[in-house]
């Protein structure tokens, strides 16, 4: 075989190497790391607050769970129609769907007396200072986000939930 030859399998033998370093390389990387948002197909903002009942509350600790996210407010009507819904669902204690309703910055009295005279008893969060309501994007009342087990956001619903639509976004984040 002449010089010239020895070159081209020499070429064509590190070309082949190179390829198959790739394709190896490749297959052994870890997919990307999911985007983190407050929109269907990212991982939920993380959640770390004291409820009223002075239990501390992580969505980093709710990891394998279900859970529901909803905002609202005492003041807005739609709110106070669907929150019988949410206890409902919070007082099943089926399918290991967690609640936490996140009350949009009022204060802690206010939130106490609204829970006492509707005798609501889902965990509730004060947001007083707004920060969770701009980490999750909120411009409009009630909002609920849909969080699978896997942290994952799956629905958000600006608007009152009635039952048939609770039970459909329910049905997204069931295992």
């Amino acid at each position: 075989m002449s010089r010239f030859g020895y070159r081209r399998v020499s070429l064509a033998l590190i070309v082949l190497l190179a390829l198959c370093l790739a394709v190896v390389a490749g297959c052994q990387s870890k997919p990307p790391p999911r985007e983190i948002g407050p929109r269907p197909g990212a991982l939920a903002p993380d959640i770390a607050v004291t409820l009223l009942d002075g239990a501390a509350f992580r969505l980093a600790d709710q990891r394998g769970q279900p859970l529901i996210v909803n905002f609202w407010a005492s003041w807005c009507g739609p709110c106070r129609r669907e929150m019988p819904l949410l206890q409902a669902l919070h007082g099943e204690g089926t399918g290991g769907i967690r609640v936490l309703a996140v009350n949009y910055g009022e204060s802690q009295e206010v939130v106490d007396k609204y829970m006492q005279d509707t005798q609501l008893d889902l965990p509730v969060a004060l947001d007083h200072d707004l920060a969770l309501a701009r980490d999750y994007l909120i411009f409009g009342m009630p909002t609920t986000f849909f969080i699978d087990g896997e942290g994952v956001v799956q629905r958000v619903h600006t608007g009152e939930l009635t039952e048939d639509l609770l039970k459909a976004f329910v049905a997204t984040i069931r295992g």
